[in-house]
This record gives structure tokens, C-alpha cells and sequence, in this order.
């Protein structure tokens, strides 16, 4: 069966894509399964509460010029940012596993500005090779070749690092030797630049969505530095966690493409609405503790995301203007960062007050708001 992707060169919008996903498997394997491990911390010479206030400063620095810096990657050529952001990116773990004595939070925060224009540059690329009437499909296939590489790695050191440190370190290097033989395929690439002004362009349509781009990247941030602990804690093997991540990938395949051609032919926000309906019932699910859950938890999981991102994304490329895409896109997630670098502080609080049910009932109901809004929205667009 031939698959129709998309987008009008397909091999070279993959070809990105996978690239970008790979720098940022490197950047959730260390943040994950390094830094917020016991092994890890213990290895750095830092507690808990350093590690989560490292982590945070790193999603600060990545977020804080993500809309200047994907307008200096439009300039300079997207080809160039992803080779350079991927050296370097190779350089920071390089260095901070290794015997150094720069301050950490001061290689975490270089890192994470120097990644920062990737996510808007790629969704923007992707976007801009989209055949017409399938640009929901284009920016939610975009995701789905690109997040897996960034969300598995962290799952996966989570088991490694402290098991294995020396071989986890090692993959990790030579993870990122691939990614940059990728990035050298592509240092010709740019993201086609339009000149012309829009009339009439309204940014009240981008910016009544940024409370709850904060609020739905801050309601799963709340899980990171509670994962490890969270995961060992349920006493899940490798085998059931694989097994629930299968379920949830192959329900999450299926309903991402399903979700993007609705969204592409009748609009977005009612799969949006059930996505983050979904997204909710699995953070009341996981704070119940209940390791037999968990296959069920995959597939709630799977088709959560999945809607919610072909929702998400259908609603965006509808938003976002045409002229300097890659900068509004950058603006917009600038705020969803700020979201994801509360959610870590936010989440130890929780740990702290509630126990570890804490930070998914919290997120659950962060959820159950978004998803108020979102209705709210619906009804007056219609």
C-alpha cells in the first residue's frame, strides 16, 4: 500500500524532521533519565530540588527568544540552525558528563537557547510544503515522525542510566554522531520566505490561545520530575511498559491520521475538545496507582495525544499567519514553554503536599479547564 503523505517532497520534509527529533531524543534522555535520576544526580554532584530548578532554567533558556531565534533561522537558513544546534547539542553532554568545571546551570541554559528555534523552524518547514487542503495533516504528521524519537529516549534512560551509566552515556554519543550525519544532508534547506504583507491580519485570533497553550503544556510537565520515582514506585517492568507503550503508539497512529483529515474537512475543535477530554481521564487514571491500569492507560494515553495533537495543530495552522510563520509559531511556543518550565516546580509541590497521586490529579483538572475553554471557543466561533 503506498502512503500518501502529506506534503509535496516528502523525503526531505522526513529527512527534518527525524533530525529534529533526534536532537531532542539526546535533550529528554539527559534531562529524564540523567538529571532527574538518582544515579544521575548523584554523578553531577546535585539533590532533587537542583535538579528541578536545573531543569527549569534549561526550558527557560529554550523558551525565552524561541520567536527571535526562528526568525534569525528563517535569515540564516534552517539547515544551517539544525547542523549548528546539533554540534552543539553534542558538545553540552559531552561536556557536562565529562570532567568539567564550567557551572552546570550555565551548559544547561547555553543548550537549551541554542536548540530553541528548531520546534517552530521544522513545523513551519513541514508546513510550508503542504499540499493544499491537507495542512492539518502536514503539522500533525510532523509530530508524529518527530516527537516518538524525543518521548521514548526519556522512558527509555529512565531504565538504562542506572542500570547501565557508562553504556547509556555512550548511546547518547553516538545517538547524536547520527544526528548530525543527518543534519549534514540538509544545510542546504530554508523555509520559503514571504514578503508580502497580509491585510487585515487580527492577532487577537493567536493570542486568545495562549492561555491555554500555557495550560496544556504545564498540566504533563507536572509529570517530569515525578516520572522516575512514579514508574519505579509501580514496580512496571520493562515488559509491561513496553507493552502499554505499544498499545498507546499503535491506538495513537491510527487516531492521529483519522483526527488530522477530520480536522482538515470539518474543523478542528470538536477533535481538539475530545483530545483534551481524553488527556484529563488519563491523569486520573495514572494517579490511581493501579500497575493493572496500565494497558488501558496506553490506549487512553494514545488516543489522547493523538486527537489532541491533530486538534491542536489543525486549529494553529488556521491561526498563524502566513507571512513569518516560523516567528509566530515561535511566539506561540514560547508560551507553551513557560507552561512546560512551571510545570516541574509546580509538580515537586505537589509531590510535596499531596503524595505522589498529587501532580496527575492536579494535571487532570488543569485538563478538565482547558477543555472548558476550548468548548467556550466552539461555541463562539460558531
Amino acid at each position: 500500500m503506498k502512503i500518501r503523505f502529506p506534503w509535496s517532497h516528502p523525503g526531505q520534509v522526513i529527512r527534518a524532521l527525524v533530525a529534529v527529533g533526534l536532537v531532542e531524543a539526546a535533550r529528554n534522555a539527559f534531562l529524564i533519565g540523567i538529571l532527574s535520576s538518582a544515579t544521575g544526580q548523584e554523578y553531577l554532584g546535585v539533590n532533587k530540588a537542583a535538579a528541578g530548578l536545573l531543569y527549569s532554567l534549561h526550558l527557560f533558556a529554550d523558551l525565552f527568544l524561541k520567536g527571535p531565534t526562528a526568525w534569525i533561522s528563517n535569515r540564516l537558513g534552517f539547515g544551517r540552525i539544525l547542523l549548528f544546534s546539533s554540534v552543539s547539542a553534542l558538545f553540552f553532554t559531552t561536556t557536562i558528563l565529562g570532567s568539567t568545571s564550567l557551572p552546570l546551570w550555565l551548559l544547561l541554559v547555553l543548550w537549551g537557547f541554542l536548540v530553541s528555534p528548531l520546534w517552530p523552524s521544522v513545523l513551519a518547514f513541514a508546513n510550508s510544503r503542504a499540499i493544499p487542503g491537507k495542512e492539518s495533516r502536514a503539522a500533525t504528521w510532523a509530530f508524529a515522525f518527530s516527537a516518538p524519537l524525543a518521548g521514548l529516549s526519556g522512558i527509555a534512560m529512565v531504565y538504562l542510566y542506572p542500570a547501565k551509566p557508562e553504556l547509556g552515556a555512550q548511546i547518547l554519543y553516538w545517538g547524536q554522531m547520527v544526528t548530525i550525519l543527518f543534519a549534514i544532508t540538509l544545510v542546504s534547506l530554508k523555509i520559503p520566505l514571504i514578503k508580502k504583507k497580509e491585510l487585515g491580519y487580527r492577532w487577537t485570533k493567536l493570542a486568545i490561545l495562549l492561555p491555554a497553550a500555557f495550560c496544556q503544556q504545564l498540566a504533563p510537565s507536572l509529570f517530569n520530575p515525578v516520572l522516575s520515582t512514579y514508574l519505579h514506585e509501580m514496580k512496571l517492568g520493562p515488559l509491561m511498559l513496553g507493552i502499554t507503550v505499544v498499545i498507546g503508539a499503535v491506538v495513537g497512529f491510527f487516531l492521529m491520521h483519522q483526527g488530522a483529515r477530520f480536522a482538515d474537512r470539518r474543523g478542528p475543535r470538536a477533535v481538539l475538545i475530545l483530545g483534551v477530554a481524553l488527556m484529563a481521564t488519563t491523569g486520573f487514571f495514572l494517579a490511581r496507582q493501579d500497575p493493572s491500569f496500565f494497558p488501558w492507560i496506553g490506549l487512553l494515553a494514545g488516543a489522547a495525544i493523538s486527537l489532541f495533537v491533530a486538534g491542536w495543530n489543525g486549529l494553529v495552522v488556521q491561526v498563524l499567519p502566513q507571512a513569518e510563520r516560523a516567528t509566530a509559531w515561535g511566539v506561540l511556543m514560547s508560551v507553551e514553554a513557560l507552561g512546560q518550565t512551571a510545570g516541574p516546580t509546580l509538580g515537586s509541590l505537589a509531590l510535596a503536599e499531596f503524595g505522589l497521586q498529587g501532580p496527575f490529579i492536579l494535571a487532570a483538572y488543569i485538563m478538565v479547564a482547558v477543555g472548558v475553554f476550548y468548548l467556550w471557543d466552539f461555541w463562539r466561533s460558531r
